[in-house]
């Protein structure tokens, strides 16, 4: 009798065995690339040695799936840069001109592109510009394996 249980005990086994490894993603490439991250982190932004705050935007982003296999997807909407920096008496840093702007993805970034805001801005955009004035900066980045986007922000005074 004990021997007849043999067979049948391994198989349901190997059977509970290969659906963990299945709930936990082991068989899913495209996951594996995932960040744990419940919201897209932030990237650092350096200029003439100095961290620059850096603000999150909108933002589409999925969690990496657990044991339930599930995957949880996220929209969030922001407001502008702009209507951001009034409501929250935001100070942007005050840089000196010709400035090279040192920006750093976070981890798995597919896309990365930064950009100034300023309506007639000609030129590079990692360079601070030599018009006196505020400038507010953009931040675009796509993760891999379709993970998320997300946008982000910053602002620089030139005095």
């Amino acid at each position: 009798m004990k021997k007849k249980l043999v067979v049948p005990i391994l198989i349901l086994l190997i059977a509970v065995a290969l659906l963990g490894a299945y709930k936990l993603g082991l068989r899913n490439g495209k996951y594996s690339d995932w960040l744990s991250e419940s919201k897209p982190p932030l990237p650092k932004v350096m200029i003439d040695g100095k961290d620059i705050q850096v603000f999150g935007g909108s933002y589409s982003w999925c969690e990496k799936p657990l044991l339930s296999g599930l995957i949880t997807c996220v929209n969030s909407d922001s407001p502008s840069p702009v209507d951001y920096i009034k409501s929250n008496n935001y100070k942007a840093e005050t840089v000196i001109s010709g400035s090279v702007i040192e920006a750093k993805a976070p981890k798995g970034i597919r896309e990365f592109n930064l950009k100034t805001t300023a309506k007639d801005f000609v030129g590079d955009s990692y360079i601070i510009p030599k018009e006196k004035g505020t400038y507010i900066y953009y931040l675009h980045a796509v993760w891999r394996a379709d993970q998320g986007n997300a946008d982000f922000f910053f602002a620089v005074e030139i005095k």
